[in-house]
């Protein structure tokens, strides 16, 4: 029982919810709860102030801040908190992440970063059945909806609907967000027999199969998910292999095992979809591909969308500073572009954006410097490289696996990662 409200707190953590019957989006509930809980674990607390990594992570957070306010000095037509608000999050996500681990720690003995992650692998889990029922059943997700603060989401209801007939929608979590949350729990359901051992990674079989299904949800939420296949079979494949020998030996071996992956995933969806439902998804999911072979080259609709997004301010004061604008005054994204690296020239301009780069690399060297263990210092590095790629599709920012991994490495420096595979 205690294993199940773990995971349901592991859940909603990230994949947070607003439903209309609460005051504030569950998140925010989290950081109450994990402000009274931290103020109440004076031990804790005090292992987080003293941490120098801690104050690294801090400090260097502090700054994207301070720059995430400049612009707001010279904005013209109101102000635009939208990215603030974002980085502000970096903070308070510390308090949500204590409640997770508060709820780990009351079970286990010892509590480490791959216990964290075994749920995060977990959590992906009950979120692609989620999404599968939703997808066969959407009559379910106008329900779910119902029950749903009207801000929650961003796109039009109806557009949500008529996704749902090629693509997987889950529960706080679709598009692009979902994508890349289904990235980082791939790279985790990758790594996690290299830091723990539970009943997902006793058993071979169990343990691919829990694989296939993280593999299959991020699939079927978007396409820009096949570059988390690739940094995914990167990141483990330079992990075991000790020469460029046996670097490719390890790729081959992966590609045998990636197409069985997909003639599995083409035999669970055919038994649960139809024919003509199946194809449509088949066309969508290999678009890029299928215009490939065709002869229309490597091009698909949202890629041709894209790049007609790659817009770029005609003043060197912009370049310089930023507009200060993220959000249009009329609505939808300043610009007319989703692209996260064109957002944040026009937010802050081009330094403070190669700034929150090196923030994304800072983030990676205090992770993998407190970890101080190889298999997590290919984990974190991948994810760095996750963020760095998906920011020319749009704004990935998530901080709260940063904020959660850097507080349970912190509480956690005793747990030696000693782990025999």
């Amino acid at each position: 029982m205690k294993k199940i409200i773990i995971l349901i707190v592991t859940f909603f953590f990230i994949y947070p919810i607003y439903p209309k019957n609460l005051p504030i989006p569950i998140d925010r509930v989290y950081q109450i709860i994990g402000f009274g809980l931290l103020i109440f674990s004076s031990k804790d607390l005090t292992k987080i102030i003293i941490s120098k990594y801690f104050n690294k992570y801090i400090g260097a957070s502090l700054i994207l801040l301070f720059l995430s306010f400049l612009p707001q000095i010279w904005v013209k037509g109101g102000y635009d908190f939208y990215f603030i608000k974002r980085v502000l999050n970096i903070f308070l996500e510390i308090l949500s992440g204590y409640v997770v681990y508060w709820f780990i720690k009351r079970y286990y003995k010892t509590v480490t970063l791959g216990t964290v992650l075994n749920y995060i692998v977990l959590a992906a889990i009950i979120q692609v059945i989620i999404s599968m029922f939703f997808f066969i059943k959407p009559h379910y997700y106008d329900l779910y909806y119902s029950y749903l603060n009207e801000d929650v989401e961003n796109k039009d209801f109806s557009e949500m609907v008529a996704m749902l007939q090629v693509r997987f929608i889950g529960v706080g979590s679709s598009f692009f967000n979902g994508i890349n949350k289904y990235g980082i729990a791939f790279f985790a359901a990758l790594i996690l027999p290299h830091v723990h051992k539970g009943f997902l990674t006793s058993n071979k079989i169990l343990y691919w199969f829990s694989v296939l299904i993280v593999f299959m949800g991020g699939m079927l939420t978007g396409r820009t998910f096949f570059i988390a296949i690739a940094l995914g079979l990167l990141m483990i494949t330079l992990l075991k292999s000790k020469t460029i020998l046996g670097f490719a030996m390890q790729n081959i071996k992966f590609i045998f095992l990636f197409v069985p992956f997909l003639f599995i995933i083409y035999f669970i969806l055919s038994a649960l979809i139809d024919v003509h439902q199946l194809e449509r998804v088949f066309n969508y999911v290999f678009e890029l591909f299928l215009n490939y072979f065709s002869g229309q080259g490597l091009q698909s609709r949202s890629t041709n969308a894209q790049i007609g997004m790659y817009v770029f301010p005609d003043s060197v004061n912009t370049w310089l500073f930023g507009d200060g604008r993220m959000q249009a005054l009329t609505g939808g994204y300043y610009m007319g572009s989703d692209i996260g690296y064109v957002r944040l020239i026009f937010y802050f301009g081009l330094p403070a954006t190669l700034f929150f780069v090196y923030l994304l690399y800072k983030y990676f060297r205090i992770l993998s410097g407190l970890a101080n263990y190889k298999p997590l210092t290919y984990f974190f590095f991948t994810i760095f490289l996750w963020f760095i790629i998906l920011n020319f599709k749009g704004l990935a920012f998530h901080s709260y696996y940063f904020s959660m991994f850097i507080l349970v490495l912190v509480l956690t420096t005793k747990s030696k990662f000693k782990l025999k595979i």
